[in-house]
């Protein structure tokens, strides 16, 4: 009998280990910062390098329209030409406080993805590189 209690109780144990790494899973993002906090929102790509040399390519040229939207319960929609792609989960990696922010998401094969301040404009930017491919990337505009 005292084998079957400690058992039990073992178990019960266990169980709320399990629990708490659930809840502790299921936490939200955090962002480090206001600067952070401008990642959330709608972006919708601006152009794409595919060769360093190369032209730029407008969403006319590609044939599509692409967007991200992040959520800050660390998740992120992609859509192309106005229907879901991908939804998955991102989060925060690092961030340089007032010049970029590096970013992993989910389910995308970027090697980098950057939140950086345009100087040029006033606006914010993202810029998200292809592993391997320093010379393949695309820039996407905040649109809300």
């Amino acid at each position: 009998m005292k084998g079957f209690l400690f058992i039990f109780g073992s178990m019960k144990i266990c169980y709320l280990i399990a629990f708490a790494l659930l809840v502790v899973s299921c936490e939200k993002t955090k962002f480090p910062s206001e600067y952070s906090k401008q990642l959330i929102g709608t972006w919708e790509l601006e152009w794409r390098a595919v060769d360093a040399p190369g032209p730029l390519l407008t969403p006319e040229d590609l044939g599509e329209t692409k967007k991200y939207q992040f959520k800050d319960n660390a998740r992120y929609i992609k859509t192309i030409n106005g229907k879901r792609v991908v939804r998955g989960d991102y989060h925060i990696i690092s961030e340089v406080q007032g010049e970029l922010i590096a970013i992993f998401m989910q389910y995308e094969e970027f090697e980098q993805i950057n939140l950086i301040f345009n100087d040029e404009d006033g606006a914010m930017d993202i810029y998200f590189r292809k592993e391997n491919k320093n010379s393949d990337h695309e820039r996407y505009q905040r649109i809300d």
